[in-house]
C-alpha cells in the first residue's frame, strides 16, 4: 500500500471517530446522543442536545419522559421535559391538552412513537447561568410510566461529567 492510500485512509478514519466521539448509548441503546454541548452565553448557559430515538422500543400504552437536570454538588436544575408517548398514549396526551388537564407548555416537546418516521429530536434550552454550573454534572433523567401513569422504571444518565465553562464576564461599565 503507497503513503497516498494510507494518508486517505487515516484522514478518513479520524473523521469517523472524531464524528462518533460524542455519540453515547443510553437507556438499554434506545436512544443514542448525538450531540451534547453546553455553552456560556453572557449571563446564561445554552443547553444543546440532540437525542435519536429511531431504536426506542416503546409500547402503545406507555409513555417515557426524558427530562434533563443540572446537578451539582449542593444544587439542582431541572430543564423541561421531553415526553415520548406510545400510540395509545398519544391519543390520551391530545385528549387531555384539549380539556385543559395539561398546559401545552408543559413539556419542551411531545413526540409520538411506533409511527414510522425518523425521530431525531433536537433540545436547546438557556437558563440562567449561576457560578455553580462551572462544576456541574448534566443528567438525563429517564422516567417509563405504564398505562394509568404508574411508574415501571426510574433511571439516570450522566451525559457530562464536567461543563466546560468558565464563571461569566463582568462587563466594564
Amino acid at each position: 500500500m503507497n503513503m497516498k492510500k494510507i494518508c486517505v485512509i487515516a484522514v478518513f478514519l479520524s473523521g469517523y471517530l472524531f464524528s462518533n466521539a460524542q455519540q453515547r448509548s443510553i437507556y438499554n441503546d434506545g436512544i443514542i446522543v448525538t450531540k451534547h454541548t453546553l455553552e456560556q452565553q453572557e449571563d446564561s448557559l445554552l443547553v444543546d442536545i440532540e437525542l435519536d430515538v429511531n431504536n426506542l422500543q416503546l409500547s402503545s400504552a406507555r409513555f417515557l419522559t426524558l427530562t434533563p437536570v443540572l446537578t451539582g454538588k449542593e444544587n439542582e436544575y431541572p430543564l423541561k421535559a421531553i415526553l415520548l408517548n406510545g400510540k395509545n398514549r398519544h391519543k390520551v396526551y391530545v385528549r387531555d391538552l384539549s380539556i385543559h388537564k395539561i398546559e401545552p407548555d408543559t413539556y419542551y416537546a411531545e413526540i409520538r412513537m411506533n409511527d414510522k418516521k425518523q425521530k431525531t429530536i433536537r433540545y436547546r434550552q438557556a437558563i440562567p447561568f449561576a457560578a455553580w454550573m462551572s462544576d456541574a454534572n448534566l443528567m438525563l433523567n429517564e422516567d417509563l410510566c405504564g398505562c394509568g401513569g404508574y411508574t415501571r422504571e426510574k433511571t439516570a444518565d450522566e451525559l457530562f461529567a464536567i461543563i466546560p465553562v468558565a464563571a461569566p464576564v463582568k462587563k466594564e461599565e
